[in-house]
């Protein structure tokens, strides 16, 4: 056997220069490359850490796109077994019938993190509830408890406001407008499992789109779903950074906010998030996309809708290349806003736009803004 002589740092020095500078430019560039210097078995352990956006980046390289797939399934996976869940069953049923999983589950599966949640939440069209729940009775859950919402939501026209041209032209054929949305959430029931204290429940919308109660969350901290196919953050940027933009406003609020809120944004503060309003962060507007219609200014509604599905802003990942993250209709959604006028202020809440049956629908709690407005001496 020959013995090779050993490498000189001077002649090698200017090579490995060469390599530590393309792999630097790799990793501040977001290039998967840079996870090449490393062994196997670390690389294993740093992609384990990694947010779905990151995952994603990892997809663009042949090398990793694998790893980073199928390292978001089994995210999923050791979920579905600890709530006693068949993993492919569950994917399959929730293709099947159009459900996502959403809240701290799916924070957990695109934020990797050392706490676990405490449920699941499966979000469900109208027509798909009691499918979805005979579905989950077959795998031995039993239901502890069954809510119902007290309002219906209820349809406006024009002649309820003000200025209601503004609000609904024909012509353009803008959406109807619904309130007393109630969240977009109709019925939510409660399953328990003989053999482990976890829970699941299932969230019926109001309307066939599984994602439009996601939208009135406090916070886009947990505006993340996963469906049958794969992962959805619909604010990546700042989830990837613990950071939440809340969906209220509360500097100070004029409308009463839940305790439950409070006790959920102070569990998730315990956990190393952070959350800030919109008017907190000067390029807001970087997070925001307001539509227009043709050429012309956007009304009342338009102004509304300030994000959607389709806007690129989102980052999705699936668990196979060959099958898309989700197939889902149309939605546009807007944040809760405080809108500041020349005598005072005034906070619109959040809402959503969905196609049902052939037309854009528009939910909202409560369409009457409360109003705080300045006294003529104080201007």
């Amino acid at each position: 056997m020959e013995i090779q002589p050993r490498s000189s740092p001077e002649r090698d020095s200017p090579f490995l220069t060469g390599v530590i500078i393309d792999f630097w430019w790799a990793f501040v560039n977001g290039d998967p490359i840079w996870l090449l210097c490393f062994p196997t078995e670390i690389v294993d352990a740093i992609v384990g850490f990694l947010p779905s956006p990151v995952l994603e980046i990892l997809t663009h390289n042949p090398t990793f796109d694998p790893m980073a797939r199928k390292l978001l399934k089994s995210r999923l996976s050791e979920l579905m077994k600890s709530w006693h869940l068949p993993v492919e069953g569950t994917l399959t049923m929730m293709r099947r019938r159009n459900t996502v999983l959403s809240g701290s589950a799916a924070l957990r599966i695109v934020d990797p993190c050392f706490w676990n949640p405490q449920d699941l939440d499966f979000y469900v069209p109208s027509s798909e509830y009691k499918a979805v729940c005979a579905w989950f009775l077959r795998q031995r859950y039993t239901v502890s408890n069954e809510l119902t919402s007290e309002y219906t939501p209820e349809t406006l026209t024009g002649n309820d406001f003000e200025f209601g041209d503004d609000l609904i032209d024909l012509q353009h054929n803008f959406p109807r407008l619904r309130v007393h949305a109630t969240n977009c959430i109709q019925s939510v029931i409660r399953l328990v499992h003989p053999d482990h204290p976890k829970t699941i429940n299932v969230i019926k919308s109001t309307s066939e789109h599984p994602v439009a109660p996601i939208c009135f969350f406090h916070s886009t901290l947990v505006m993340n779903f996963v469906t049958g196919n794969g992962a959805v953050s619909l604010y990546p940027d700042l989830t990837q950074d613990k950071k939440g933009m809340l969906n209220m406003q509360l500097n100070p609020p004029l409308e009463p906010v839940a305790e439950t809120t409070f006790e959920a944004l102070d569990k998730y503060q315990q956990r190393g998030y952070s959350f800030f309003q919109g008017s907190d962060l000067e390029d807001v507007e970087r997070l925001l996309l307001v539509p227009l219609r043709g050429d012309r200014a956007p009304c009342a509604v338009e102004r509304l809708m300030q994000r959607n599905l389709g806007d690129g802003k989102a980052s999705s990942l699936a668990f196979d290349v060959r099958h898309p993250v989700a197939v889902f209709p149309a939605l546009k959604w807007s944040l809760s806003t405080r809108v500041y006028t020349h005598d005072g202020y005034y906070d619109v809440g959040p809402s959503v736009e969905v196609c049902q049956d052939d037309e854009y629908v528009v939910y909202a709690n409560n369409i009457a803004v409360k109003r705080v407005q300045m006294a003529a001496e104080a201007l």
